[in-house]
């Protein structure tokens, strides 16, 4: 089986730097809220 890609009409192209900005925009936040659990759940495992 070779390893050949087929050109879909129908995928389109996304720019690079769109792509990153999304990318960066989602993160933030998400980052954020993990950060915030586990400042929050440390003191859960001090005692």
């Amino acid at each position: 089986m070779s390893d050949q890609r087929v050109h879909d009409p129908e995928t389109q192209h996304v720019p690079t730097g769109k792509l990153a900005f999304a990318w960066i925009l989602v993160s933030i936040p998400l980052l954020w809220g993990v950060y915030q659990t586990v400042l929050k759940s440390i003191p859960l495992f001090m005692r």
